[in-house]
């Protein structure tokens, strides 16, 4: 909730967050579904803290936390992990 809010804030449309299919991601990925959105996943990047490496196209051996459903809904989808997690503040409660 904490990452869809700040998104939010920060003026890109989001969907209710979900979880991952694992919660071990050591590093942040953002997804690019739709081709043509690939500079939005850089500034969004940017934005989280997260470096450009981050952004990739999903492929079958490195979407398997995405649920499914997810990559027919978003044209991105950020999947937090480890190394952005940080972010979010101790007593945070959505």
């Amino acid at each position: 909730m904490y990452f869809q809010r700040k998104l939010s804030a920060a003026g890109y449309d989001t969907l209710a967050p979900t979880n991952a299919t694992t919660e071990t991601n050591k590093s942040a990925q953002i997804f690019v579904v739709s081709p043509g959105d690939s500079a939005n996943a850089l500034a969004i990047a940017a934005l989280l803290g997260a470096p450009p490496s981050a952004v990739v196209t999903p492929t079958p051996g490195n979407d398997s936390a995405v649920p499914a459903s997810m990559l027919h809904q978003a044209d991105l989808v950020l999947v937090v992990g480890g190394d952005i997690s940080k972010q979010v503040p101790a007593r945070y409660k959505g």
